[in-house]
């Protein structure tokens, strides 16, 4: 039952951090889609997320120290993410016509299961605590 409360208290935890984070790079993606290709405004806005949830998913979610260690793992797991997301952004924008400002929101919704599972396993494995 521990482990299963302890689950459910890091999805909250990530759910909570990805709504802060979503919050402040769907802010920048709208800022930088006015200047360019939807495409390379959500690659940015992708990038900054990426060190935010970094730091905000190691001390607060799962609670592993930051390492350099920790970091360097990190960005594949989000690149694998960012091939989804681009690629479902692409389908919702250019296939079904979605407009461009609300499509990340979708592609968002549909990516957090995927990137909880991918992110607690990294980390779980590169220094948490066992249970």
């Amino acid at each position: 039952m521990k482990v299963i409360a302890q689950g459910r208290g890091e999805f909250l935890r990530f759910v909570a951090v990805g709504a802060l984070n979503t919050a402040l790079t769907y802010g920048l993606y709208v800022a930088l889609v006015h200047f360019m290709h939807y495409q390379l405004a959500y690659a940015l806005a992708y990038v900054a997320g990426i060190v935010l949830q970094f730091v905000l998913h190691s001390r607060f979610v799962f609670r592993v120290p930051l390492r350099w260690a920790n970091m360097l793992g990190y960005p594949p797991i989000h690149f694998v993410m960012y091939g989804f997301g681009a690629l479902l952004l692409h389908v919702l924008v250019a296939r079904l016509g979605m407009d461009a400002r609300l499509a990340p929101l979708v592609v968002i919704a549909l990516s957090v299961p995927l990137s909880f599972a991918l992110t607690r396993g990294w980390l779980a494995r590169r220094g948490r605590p066992s249970t």
